[in-house]
């Protein structure tokens, strides 16, 4: 038996058992287990479900099917329309967790799918509220779904499911599986070759293809240069690191795409840094407030020509995300170099941000 077909079995099963109520679909094969899931929710007959998009916006609605490999999916237009697939009335809503949600309590669908799980498994507070929002629910079939694994991992949620099914692909595909997880425990932050970036682009953004994958490093690193230059200036005023460190947590507020954010001395130690998502704190716990940058790309380059440097892209330490880091110098009065900032930059995120930060960028030039 395949692992896809093993995988399909487990979900069929739990999905005709009348005891268990809580799924979580894991693993690294990510087109396999949303189209598993999909295929075994079909095949049960006519059903309605609700697919609950967590920490995402409007277009995780198209994203969910990219992710299954089905790009011409018509979607609704907006949250509480229904659309069809096949056999199942599928409605998309955003599940907020700032406070517990029990918009949908009383209402019984025949399945909820609770979509995508990366960002909740490293946040404790979440994965309770989801755990408690569970027992509330009225619909008889919860499943959570993870993405981007192995760079998050599912095992907090495992203890609050009553079922897991892991598909990994290890037998149907263990070129792919091999790749991957040596990726992962290479801890690999460096760049990639052109060949190994478009293979993660396809398995972290399937809706793109390779021409617009070039297209989309230049539109970003454009972007995401004019916002560092514009942070670097604000910089150049600011004399004490409690200021400075309060400037660059502000900073991420303002753009979460932006994962980490960071200024270094004139030597290459760190003074002052920002993380975007709480959730990240504890990786980042290894580049602590005076890390030694100095033999980094990213702090070499400016240095040396007091210029803007945009790294080609490579894939997060610590996040897994592909991102691009951009740096500059800092300044001050006298343009004398005192030091260096830097921004990881998530390369999905800025693309979806891109007509925005356009618009922002023209009414900036017209003041």
């Amino acid at each position: 038996m395949s692992d896809v077909e093993n995988a399909y079995k487990q979900i069929a099963s739990f999905l005709n058992n009348e005891t268990e109520k809580t799924l979580l679909i894991c693993g690294i094969a990510d087109e396999e287990k949303h189209r598993t899931l999909l295929k075994a929710l079909n095949v049960r007959g006519r059903s309605k479900g609700l697919i609950f998009l967590i920490h995402t916006t409007k277009d995780g609605m198209e994203d969910f099917f990219r992710w299954a490999g089905l790009s011409k999916v018509k979607v609704p237009k907006k949250y509480g329309q229904s659309m069809q697939l096949s056999n199942l009335t599928i409605y998309f809503d955003n599940l907020s967790t700032r406070s517990s949600s029990n918009k949908y309590d009383n209402y019984a669908f025949d399945f909820m799918i609770v979509w995508p799980m990366q960002s909740v498994t490293k946040n404790p507070e979440e994965i309770q509220m989801l755990h408690e929002m569970a027992e509330r629910q009225k619909t008889k079939k919860i499943i959570y779904l993870t993405i981007k694994e192995p760079w998050y991992s599912p095992e907090p949620l495992k203890p609050y499911v009553d079922r897991i099914v892991t598909l990994d692909c290890e037998n149907d595909n263990p070129k792919e599986y091999q790749r991957i997880m040596a990726a992962y425990e290479e801890g690999r932050n460096t760049s990639f070759s052109n060949k190994e970036i478009k293979n993660l682009v396809r398995r972290f953004m399937p809706e793109l293809f390779d021409s617009e994958f070039d297209q989309m490093k230049h539109i970003a690193g454009e972007l995401a240069s004019n916002l560092v230059e514009r942070l670097s200036r604000d910089c150049q005023t600011t004399s004490d690191t409690e200021t400075l460190t309060a400037q660059l947590q502000q900073f991420v507020r303002d753009y979460s795409f932006i994962q980490y954010v960071y200024v270094t001395d004139v030597k290459g130690h760190s003074t002052a840094i920002a993380i975007s998502d709480p959730g990240d704190q504890k990786g980042y716990k290894a580049f602590p407030i005076g890390f030694d940058y100095s033999n980094r790309e990213w702090f070499q380059q400016p240095m040396r020509t007091g210029k803007l440097h945009i790294m080609n892209v490579h894939q997060s330490q610590v996040t897994g995300q592909l991102i691009i880091t951009v740096s500059t110098v800092i300044t001050d009065a006298n343009d004398e170099i005192i030091g260096v900032l830097g921004a990881d930059i998530q390369l999905e995120e800025i693309i979806r941000r891109a007509e925005s930060l356009e618009a922002e960028e023209h009414i900036g030039e017209e003041e």
